[in-house]
């Protein structure tokens, strides 16, 4: 059985005194959990910082398919299109702009 990784960008910064856009999508990421286990799928969050390293770890130990929810790579919001090559690359089904789109 299939088990879904929701995956989103989580920068090294905190900002204590604003919402951050990476403490929304980190909200967004627990929002879509939640009905996914009420769904009773088997699902796991995973924040991305400054490397692809930590992802290549999950996704090799299990079949996932990925919500792909990263905005950045540690900030850099250029490098977004990295994660997506990085899915497409290792054959695993992922949600998003596919990472020609996203380079654009």
């Amino acid at each position: 059985m299939k088990k879904v990784l929701i995956i989103y960008g989580k920068e090294t910064i905190n900002y204590p005194h604003i919402l951050t856009d990476d403490e929304e999508m980190e909200a967004t990421a627990f929002f879509i959990s939640n009905i996914l286990r009420k769904n009773r799928i088997d699902c796991y969050l995973l924040g991305l910082g400054k490397d692809l390293r930590i992802l290549g770890k999950w996704i090799r130990k299990e079949k996932w398919i990925v919500f792909n929810l990263c905005e950045h790579l540690d900030g850099n919001y250029r490098k977004e299109y990295k994660v997506a090559r990085y899915l497409e690359k290792n054959k695993i089904p992922f949600t998003g702009n596919p990472s020609l789109a996203l380079k654009i």
